[in-house]
């Protein structure tokens, strides 16, 4: 029993000293390549919700610059800019 023990063991060993080194990035790289095709597939609707955000965010500076009666300031046009200009490209 002791025997079989000492086997498994080594078997053991063996398998994650020698064999994981060269299945880890085949894993690795395949959980990747299905990381990117769900990003693939997920840039329109992405795209539609940056585009969403960003048109709320620009309805909500006019309309508590118009309740205020302020006009924002100016690293906030700043800010919106950049996302407006990000969004373009």
């Amino acid at each position: 029993m002791a025997a079989a023990a000492a086997t498994a063991t080594a078997a053991l060993a063996c398998a994650a000293g020698c064999i994981l080194p060269f299945a880890l990035p085949a894993v690795v790289l395949a959980g990747t390549g299905g990381v990117i095709a769900w990003l693939v597939n997920a840039q329109g609707w992405m795209m539609n919700l940056a585009v969403v955000a960003v048109a709320a965010g620009w309805i909500w500076v006019g309309w508590l610059s118009l309740r205020h009666k302020a006009r924002p300031a100016l690293s906030t046009f700043g800010v919106m800019t950049a996302a407006t200009l990000a969004l373009a490209l």
